[in-house]
């Protein structure tokens, strides 16, 4: 789905949460969830970490505490979910066509 993103964007996938946060504690962490602040709203610097969870279950409860803020795609009534890709497509699209994203 992301036809070879992956390479262009670093990326993370960890199971250990608390190296996680340690590895990125200079840096904005914004999780990814449908209980945060619009997108449209919320600013994200050049250098944010952005969390996305899975897409049966999100990001657990224990991350999205520990985040700076959390960020919300707005949904239209009766849509209760998108997947993953679709996802971390609308937040970037969105903050780089706003001007709040550094060049990918």
């Amino acid at each position: 789905g992301a036809a070879g993103l992956h390479f262009a964007q670093p990326t993370v996938a960890l199971k250990d949460t608390d190296k996680l946060f340690a590895s990125f504690a200079h840096r904005p962490i914004i999780a990814c969830s449908d209980e945060g602040e619009s997108m449209y709203d919320l600013p994200i610097a050049s250098d944010s970490v952005l969390l996305f969870g899975t897409e049966r279950d999100g990001i657990l409860p224990s991350t999205k505490q520990r985040a700076d803020s959390i960020c919300a795609i707005p949904m239209q009534d009766g849509v209760s979910s998108m997947n993953l890709a679709t996802s971390v497509s609308a937040i970037l699209f969105g903050h780089r066509r706003k001007g709040s994203c550094a060049e990918v």
